[in-house]
């Protein structure tokens, strides 16, 4: 990617990089796939400056708070929260929604 930012005008740039939920690779089935990720884990621990061009790693989304309700009735639905990918039984975005938390736990890498 940097190659392209340079390539851009874009030059000496950091990134940050949300590794909330990136621990488990090809985790989703499709691409685009975005709500409470079944098979996802915690990547790498947020930290500042781990590398050249990386300015920090960061969760940016809490881990154990809900993307999204998957429920079809439920208010504030979203058909993305009960795709293939979507870990069941997810409650309204922003609350805990433990089961999800244990898994990214479990599938974490580097492991925790």
């Amino acid at each position: 990617m940097n190659e392209s930012l340079t390539a851009a005008g874009i030059a000496s740039k950091g990134f940050l990089i949300d590794s909330s939920r990136n621990g488990v690779a090809d985790a989703r089935t499709r691409w685009g796939s975005w709500c409470n990720v079944a098979r996802a884990g915690l990547g790498e621990r947020p930290r500042a400056a781990p590398r050249a061009l990386i300015d920090a790693y960061i969760w940016a989304k809490p881990p154990g708070e809900s993307d999204g309700v998957s429920d079809p009735n439920a208010p504030r639905f979203d058909e993305a929260c009960r795709s293939p990918d979507s870990a069941p039984e997810a409650p309204q975005a922003g609350e805990w929604f433990d089961a999800y938390f244990r898994d990214l736990v479990t599938n974490a890498h580097p492991p925790l």
